[in-house]
């Protein structure tokens, strides 16, 4: 009887020593942190200084400019979300979000859904604050990185999970510190918003979209088309669709091996809606494709976007026009008249004779005085 009491002690003593140590492990992390909060962090990373990220980027290094747009890491404030079913134990991924506005948090998007995706797949949340379009690039991105390095040692966190993203301005940063920094983040969902390093030529608005920074040093940049995911976001009638399309081509011919492009049906310059940001982080969160049966710089396959042409040179001027007519059509019954009126004389000028220049003239007499 004795030594079955004896048994029984040690059992209670080690289930005792088990939920001591998963009560530690788990307040190590932060578990108690679910839901919304605002936080701030004081350990500044040193890749985020200006130095790191102007050699990341090519950008030239002027002390005085710099120190004009450099911040106290202890000023900035973050919007955290996390996931009711976080507790410490398990890791979680991680999204650092870029908005173009001043406020990091999820809430704002609540309403399109995008919480419950969040929720799915067991991402916290990190919102910068104060870091919208009306702030100097390098700040925007040294937060960000911060956010993301500090977050890891407050949460547990999946390494290989890491993932920044941002909505129209917000793209822009996130796409170049997803190419820029594959040693912070592993992935980049680049929505209505994406810069590219090199200067792409641009059909729709005759004219070239200019580079904003330059191929990353060789190990980073090599990183970045190997092991990082990039989608791409736009809408039928965004401004930035034709530029986030020749930018998500332009990555895949450059040897980019996960790339994603989704773009919305009649959606303009906005967020996505609940089931289109959900394929975006299901493209993050893929496995990575063995590279043995991987065939090489194939874009990511999504059912139901578009297929870019072989060759621009195997177009014809109508094939063309009727291209550039039908996003005129989207933005007229997006009731976008002057974006509409823009791409109607632009295929009117450049297309002369064609079906579609005829068709575009049609429809600049019907909208004129909207």
């Amino acid at each position: 009887m004795k030594s079955r009491n004896r048994v029984l002690a040690g059992f209670v003593c080690l289930g005792v020593v088990a939920l001591v140590s998963a009560a530690a492990r788990a307040a190590e992390f932060g578990s108690a942190s679910t839901g919304y909060s605002n936080v701030t962090f004081t350990e500044r990373s040193p890749l985020s200084t200006n130095k790191e990220i102007c050699a990341r980027m090519g950008w030239p290094l002027l002390e005085e400019e710099a120190a004009k747009g450099d911040y106290s890491l202890p000023q900035e404030s973050f919007e955290v979300y996390v996931p009711p079913t976080y507790t410490g134990e398990k890791p979680f991924g991680l999204l650092v979000f870029v908005n173009p506005g001043g406020h990091g948090s999820l809430k704002g998007y609540e309403r399109l859904g995008w919480k419950e995706i969040v929720d799915k797949h067991e991402l916290i949340w990190v919102g910068p604050n104060k870091i919208g379009n009306d702030r100097l690039v390098r700040p925007r991105m040294g937060i960000t990185i911060d956010a993301a390095i500090n977050a890891q040692k407050r949460f547990k966190i999946d390494p290989t999970r890491v993932y920044v993203g941002g909505v129209s301005g917000g793209g822009r940063v996130a796409s170049m510190l997803g190419v820029g920094f594959p040693d912070v983040f592993r992935g980049g969902f680049y929505i209505i918003g994406c810069n590219f390093y090199r200067q792409e030529q641009s059909i729709e608005q005759n004219g070239v979209f200019k580079r904003s920074y330059f191929v990353p040093p060789t190990k980073y940049y090599v990183a970045a088309k190997k092991q990082n995911k990039h989608v791409f976001l736009t809408g039928d009638t965004d401004g930035n669709r034709e530029q986030t399309h020749i930018y998500y081509k332009g990555f895949v011919r450059d040897g980019f091996e996960h790339c994603t492009y989704l773009q919305v049906p009649g959606m303009g310059h906005s967020p996505p809606p609940k089931e289109w940001f959900a394929k975006g982080v299901a493209a993050l969160d893929a496995p990575l494709a063995d590279p043995a049966t991987r065939p090489a710089a194939k874009p990511a396959a999504v059912a139901g976007t578009p297929k870019a042409p072989a060759t621009q040179a195997a177009r014809t001027p109508e094939q063309d026009a009727q291209k550039l007519l039908a996003h005129a059509k989207l933005f007229i019954d997006a009731k976008q008249y002057p974006l509409a009126r823009e791409k109607l004389r632009y295929v009117v000028a450049q297309y002369p004779g064609t079906a579609g220049a005829n068709e575009a003239g049609k429809l600049l007499e019907e909208l004129a005085g909207k």
